[in-house]
This record gives structure tokens, sequence and C-alpha cells, in this order.
């Protein structure tokens, strides 16, 4: 019985761990694929908003619930600034913005 629960115990492990490999590679693709705006606050909202995501993850990875929520407490401000910053870009920033905005909030989601 104990070696059976010790096995799942290990697959369960391995799938922590595929999850928490196949997360850092998203975290690769957040930060390596940074869109530039001629706009500076949705500049200084792409770093800052990809360092809030980096963080984010540091902290679901960590277990912190606490924290966790306070996360999740400020996604609908993150959601609702971004909106905000898309409606001052010209056409094509903005599709590019909300385009990067949307896809790094799949892969976190993931």
């Amino acid at each position: 019985m104990e070696d059976k629960v010790q096995q799942k115990g290990d697959a369960t492990k391995d799938v922590v761990e595929d999850k928490i490999s196949e997360d850092m590679d998203n975290m690769k693709d957040i930060s390596g694929n940074m869109p530039k705006f001629s706009s500076e606050e949705a500049q200084k909202f792409v770093t800052d908003y990809s360092q809030y995501i980096k963080d984010f993850k540091a902290t679901a990875l960590d277990g912190s619930k606490g924290k966790l929520v306070e996360f999740q407490n400020k996604a609908q401000e993150w959601s609702k600034k971004a909106q905000e910053i898309s409606s001052k870009l010209n056409s094509e920033e903005s599709k590019t913005f909300m385009r990067w905005f949307n896809k790094t909030n799949e892969q976190i989601s993931k």
C-alpha cells in the first residue's frame, strides 16, 4: 500500500515539475517577446506588467496563497489599465498592445 502511495506521489511530483518547466519556458516567451511602443506609458506598462507576471508565477510556484490572492486581486486593475492605454494608442499599436496583453494572460493561465 505504501509503495502505491509513494508511486502516486512520485508521479504527481513529475507532473508538477513538468508544469513548472513549461511555465518557465512560457516566462521566457513573455520577457523575450516584449513589443516596443512609441508611447512611454505603453512601454512602461509592458515592462511593469511583465515583471508582475514573473512575480505572480514565482508566487504561484512557491504556494503562498495569501500573496497569490493579492496578485489575483490586482489582475482587474492591470486589465483596466491596459484598456485605458490601448485607447490612447494609434490603431496598429493598439492591436499589437492588446494582442501582447491577451497572449501574456493566456500563457499564465496554462
